[in-house]
């Protein structure tokens, strides 16, 4: 079998050591979560599957808080919420959420954190964006963050995203962040990307744009070192 489920970047490294293609598995939107007494098993049934990720809201509000679309902060079960997904091995994911609950979920996590796929805000002002405080906030705690490819969370000038424009993200986060913190974020299943990168087999117009502004070390991180060291890391801390 070609494609592999990979629970920990050991299993990652061996698949690709086979010639095989590792899939983790993530969840984006906690909805499936409500405080009725079913939440900690449903829980232990995400960690018994080897979900590794959970993205806590999508735009609007759940059961545990707020995404960018409103302004709530975190409720009490979602703050719960988050200690249990820590207590089981499960990273939290930020995007999605508004800064209120960015600044609730910084504050009552221990581990690392990420947000799986967001932009710079001062790039493209979109309120799904990041700022630069959240991005150093992520960088201080050893998180990532993944680039997005949505068009609109690109640029707000022009449809069709040019390579400039995602250079832009690229460059304000490398320098904001350092080089250990972008990844890959895509969000290929869900939104318009730039014609350019579309479809998704035309990603490695963007390494090769990548390794040409800023060096083969940098693009090889982004598109892959990056997002396996946080998982290493956190695998080994568990």
């Amino acid at each position: 079998m070609r494609l592999a489920q990979a629970r920990t970047m050991a299993e990652v490294d061996v698949a690709h050591a086979t010639s095989r293609t590792a899939a983790v598995f993530t969840v984006e939107g906690a909805s499936f979560l409500e405080d009725d007494g079913t939440a900690e098993g449903r829980l232990d049934e995400l960690a018994d599957a080897g979900v590794r990720m959970v993205t806590l809201t999508w735009n609007g509000p759940n059961a545990l808080g707020s995404g960018n679309d409103t302004r709530h902060g975190l409720t009490g079960f979602g703050r719960t919420c988050v200690a249990e997904l820590e207590h089981r091995g499960i990273v939290v994911d930020v995007s999605h959420l508004n800064d209120r609950c960015f600044d609730e979920v910084a504050a009552l996590t221990e581990r690392p954190f990420v947000a799986s796929h967001s932009n710079s805000r001062v790039a493209c002002g979109h309120r799904r964006n990041l700022t630069d405080a959240q991005f150093g906030e992520l960088a201080d705690r050893g998180g990532i963050v993944g680039l997005n490819f949505c068009t609109q969370f690109l640029t707000d000038r022009i449809a069709d995203p040019t390579r400039d424009d995602v250079l832009r993200h690229v460059d304000h986060v490398l320098e904001t962040a350092g080089e250990r913190v972008l990844a890959l974020g895509s969000d290929y299943d869900g939104c318009d990307v730039p014609t350019w990168l579309d479809p998704c087999d035309r990603i490695g117009a963007l390494h090769e744009l990548l390794a040409g502004e800023f060096g083969l070390a940098v693009a090889d991180r982004v598109f892959f070192q990056n997002a396996h060291d946080f998982f290493a890391q956190f695998d080994a801390e568990r």
